[in-house]
């Protein structure tokens, strides 16, 4: 039982690291483009979210350690964030 519980720690680190790797090359590539970008008028920081408001979609959530966003306005979560701030906003 002991190796079995090292084997979900060392899981739950593996996670950890990859979603703190998201994180860090969203802020680094993406959020800048999202600062310059004519659609995007306000960028609040939270916590684990970024909180825009653009104005064709109204006011969007987007975690990026999950890499996912949620389009308030539609009440509509998206999987894959970055593909869809790609496509829809630069």
């Amino acid at each position: 039982m002991g190796d079995l519980g090292d084997d979900f720690r060392a899981f739950r680190d593996y996670q950890r690291e990859i979603r703190e790797n998201k994180y860090d090359k969203f802020c680094l590539k993406t959020l800048p483009k999202l600062q310059e970008c004519d659609k995007v008028t306000y960028i609040e920081r939270s916590v684990d979210k970024f909180i825009i408001t653009t104005t064709n979609f109204g006011i969007i959530d987007i975690f990026p350690k999950a890499n996912r966003l949620l389009v308030r306005k539609d009440n509509r979560w998206h999987s894959g964030a970055v593909r869809w701030i790609i496509n829809n906003l630069l």
